[in-house]
């Protein structure tokens, strides 16, 4: 485990700690890229793109990620990942563009600071009900079976990750040209800290 420092070496311990930050930077940057690129397009337009590259990232988890994790050409074994997680959350994102930027600011904090909640809950373990929890917000490394020989594994939890991303969409309105570069840097310095 390169995390217990009773077995691992500094080096290593490093390499695994600094992938905390990876991908959550990815994910509110993919927000913000949702949101700079959108400028150019109609709200129609950006949903569309949106939907449609977040499915996409779907089937790359669920084809090409999977494949190359497992070579199984069987599929046994489903992974859901942070490509899965992303394609998602763009899916959400999209879904939500068409209503007002409050709505997806709040979302957004909401889901990003308040996911953790649902640890204090006594929330159902097994079942389609238990499933659904772990696919949406608990996530754990969950094995879900499908059947006899197939299974999906969870590792990526769905709703966590959207809320990074609608955080980083609704950062996008501080990149527009008529907002003061020395307010953006204040902000960024301020959340970035916090």
């Amino acid at each position: 485990n390169p995390l217990d420092a009773s077995t691992t070496t500094p080096a290593l311990y490093f390499t695994r700690w600094i992938t905390h930050y990876c991908a959550p930077v990815f994910v509110f940057l993919s927000g913000l890229s949702a949101y700079l690129s959108s400028r150019s397009k109609t709200k129609a337009q950006a949903r569309g793109f949106l939907i449609k590259r977040g499915m996409w990232l779907i089937l790359v988890e669920i084809t090409l990620v999977t494949f190359g994790i497992t070579f199984n050409p069987f599929f046994n074994f489903f992974i859901l990942q942070v490509i899965w997680a992303i394609g998602c959350s763009m899916v959400i994102l999209g879904l939500l563009v068409r209503v007002s930027y409050q709505v997806v600011l709040t979302a957004g904090i909401v889901l990003f600071f308040g996911h953790n909640i649902v640890d204090y809950l006594n929330l159902p373990q097994e079942g389609i009900v238990g499933n659904l929890w772990s696919i949406f917000l608990t996530s754990s490394g969950r094995v879900i079976p499908i059947d006899s020989t197939h299974m999906i594994g969870v590792f990526y939890a769905i709703l966590p990750w959207t809320g990074v991303m609608l955080v980083g969409y609704s950062i996008g309105k501080w990149f527009q040209k008529n907002f003061p570069a020395e307010k953006r840097k204040r902000l960024l310095l301020i959340t970035g800290f916090s």
